[in-house]
């Protein structure tokens, strides 16, 4: 549902503009139509900002018993019925709870869940954030992201290394946290595709003083190649 709220919002916004520059250029028709054309731009913007707002009020009246179904509601009106979805790891944090899965298709998703007295709330999309990092190993380009939620301590590190075949060496991975790594084996039979994911929760991270050691090689944010 939420994609359809910001596609029509990005829409209605695309609008805005091209009527303002219109009457930009036609100062005469600016000056005769103002009063028509100042209700129909003050129409289209309170409807934006009535779209915009939609998902922040239905997230702060919907609550769920556990985190999958708040995921079920959220993904089963955004994708079609023919992209049917599985999850592939939980993690439960502070104040929030990170769900991890993908489509039919091979697409990953993510949604990060604001737990209250053992309810969860649907994402709200723009309090979600990701900083995504590329790192390459002997040759190999791997992906680590991580998932914070705004107004919470609550940090989910996601490590993908793309591997050629189940035979295929894993990485060896610990950190100066002491922090447990889950793996989680990926096996896209219908893409042919194998990944290693490993997953961990991290709170109130400092990511200036957080050192990763993969395969006995320390990695650090600062020295990585940030993609987003």
């Amino acid at each position: 549902m939420k994609i359809l709220w910001i596609s029509i919002a990005m829409a209605l916004s695309v609008i805005i503009v091209i009527l303002g520059r219109k009457m930009m250029r036609k100062p005469t028709i600016l000056i005769k139509k103002w009063k028509k054309m100042g209700v129909v731009i003050g129409t289209i913007a309170l409807i934006l900002v009535m779209l915009t707002t939609v998902e922040t009020i239905e997230g702060k009246v919907m609550k769920f018993p556990t985190p999958e179904e708040a995921v079920m509601y959220t993904h089963s009106v955004v994708m079609p019925a023919n992209k049917v979805y599985m999850i592939d790891y939980v993690l439960d944090g502070e104040d929030t709870t990170a769900v991890f899965l993908r489509t039919t298709g091979g697409a990953s998703s993510s949604y990060l869940l604001r737990k209250e007295n053992g309810k969860w709330r649907i994402e709200n999309q723009f309090n979600h954030m990701m900083d995504r990092y590329t790192i390459k190993d002997n040759g190999k380009v791997s992906t680590i992201t991580l998932h914070t939620y705004k107004g919470t301590k609550d940090c989910y590190l996601v490590i993908n290394e793309t591997i050629d075949s189940i035979e295929n060496e894993i990485y060896d991975i610990s950190d100066n946290l002491n922090t447990e790594f889950v793996k989680i084996f990926i096996d896209d039979k219908e893409n042919i595709k194998y990944s290693n994911k490993y997953y961990a929760y991290l709170y109130d991270l400092d990511k200036d003083n957080y050192v990763l050691t993969i395969n006995g090689e320390e990695v650090k944010f600062k020295d990585l190649y940030r993609l987003s």
